[in-house]
């Protein structure tokens, strides 16, 4: 069972990221001749710093915390150690170089991880929907998730981030965002071809619920396990001679890549529920704003890959560059309906059925965010 304090950090640094950026919105400061709602003043840095102090100074929180730690240790400890020598990006290897030759320890790293992730979170929308986004990430578990897949939640901030070139069809801002991106992990490279996708196309609410709907059937109706077992093959085969997937194949070889049991609980049945009401609700909003279809489509994405190969963990992972979308697009219907449609109920339905979302993740010590234990 999580303990109090566990209850009041976290709960507490969501109520601060939440009102401190809500406040932010919309302050001008003395030093701003003119106020711009993209622009991050020097307040929002110090919000910054408060959360990515909480993240990096944890100690034993997070599935790989303890990895990531022994990591640090054995790539610190040698004097002529190589980066070939080794797994990690150079993005990530660099830090870690770095941080061991000022001697300022793995929560360095660890801070600057998370500042570095959340600033690119901030810098994808504008300020007026950061408070909302902020809180759905963090109730949405991904909070919880990046102090777990410290690595890849970077990638996956510049990844967000990078959308804003696929809609102002800036190419090469795009690739600079990605190669950026893969710093951190290379499987962000990956998602350079979703530029070229034609997203204006693509949006057809009446398509997307037959497809969504024929995604349950098939979680719920039929067996995948010869799929899953056949995909072992391929990332085994794959393994050999890809060395972004060999660290993979050690996954597929020890029978990991494939969960064995997946809990379809409660919090399992309100994501598919919310990523069903987010179909549902999106036409009033996309119509208003167009340009922000390449959003919607990268969700519904990681919804049907995430209904169909939830227990095969490569894929899973992958899908999670598509799902980081959720928190946004909720965040920007959640301010449509409550600003434009005057609507009173459905934003404070979600935010308080998230909320318990959010208690019930702390209680089952969802990736091991609990107990929470500060580092000195």
């Amino acid at each position: 069972m999580t303990d109090l304090f566990t209850y009041i950090i976290y709960l507490s640094i969501l109520s601060f990221m939440v009102v401190s950026t809500y406040y932010l919105s919309g302050k001008k400061l003395k030093s701003e001749r003119i106020y711009d709602p993209n622009k991050l003043n020097v307040l929002y840095l110090l919000v910054l710093i408060v959360l990515s102090f909480i993240v990096g100074f944890r100690f034993e929180v997070g599935v790989d915390w303890e990895g990531y730690v022994l990591d640090y240790l054995w790539l610190t400890s040698k004097s002529d150690f190589l980066y070939f020598d080794q797994y990690y990006e150079l993005g990530y290897y660099t830090l870690v170089w770095l941080f061991g030759v000022l001697n300022l320890g793995y929560q360095g790293v660890f801070f600057t991880m998370a500042f570095l992730s959340w600033y690119f979170y901030f810098k994808s929308v504008p300020k007026h929907i950061i408070p909302l986004f902020v809180f759905f990430i963090f109730v949405d578990e991904y909070f919880f998730w990046g102090m777990n897949g410290l690595r890849q939640f970077a990638a996956m901030a510049m990844w967000v981030f990078s959308v804003k070139f696929i809609i102002d069809k800036n190419l090469k801002l795009f690739l600079l965002s990605i190669i950026g991106a893969s710093l951190f992990h290379s499987s962000s490279l990956l998602l350079i071809p979703f530029y070229f996708i034609p997203y204006d196309k693509l949006y057809n609410q009446f398509y997307w619920i037959i497809i969504y709907g024929v995604s349950l059937i098939t979680v719920f109706f039929f067996d995948l396990s010869a799929i899953y077992q056949n995909l072992d093959l391929l990332v085994l085969s794959l393994g050999d001679n890809i060395g972004a997937v060999e660290r993979y194949a050690r996954y597929a070889e020890s029978g990991r890549l494939a969960a064995q049991e997946t809990s379809l609980g409660l919090g399992f049945a309100f994501k598919l529920a919310i990523n069903f009401l987010i179909i549902v609700l999106s036409k009033s909003w996309i119509k208003r704003r167009p340009e922000y279809k390449p959003y919607l489509v990268l969700f519904f994405i990681g919804a049907i890959l995430f209904n169909i190969f939830y227990e095969f963990q490569l894929i899973n992972r992958l899908a999670q560059y598509f799902l980081i979308f959720r928190p946004l697009v909720l965040a920007y219907i959640v301010h449509y309906f409550w600003v434009y449609k005057k609507d009173r109920i459905i934003g404070p339905s979600i935010g308080v059925l998230y909320l318990i979302i959010y208690l019930a993740a702390m209680f089952g010590n969802s990736n091991m965010c609990c107990p929470y234990q500060i580092a000195f």
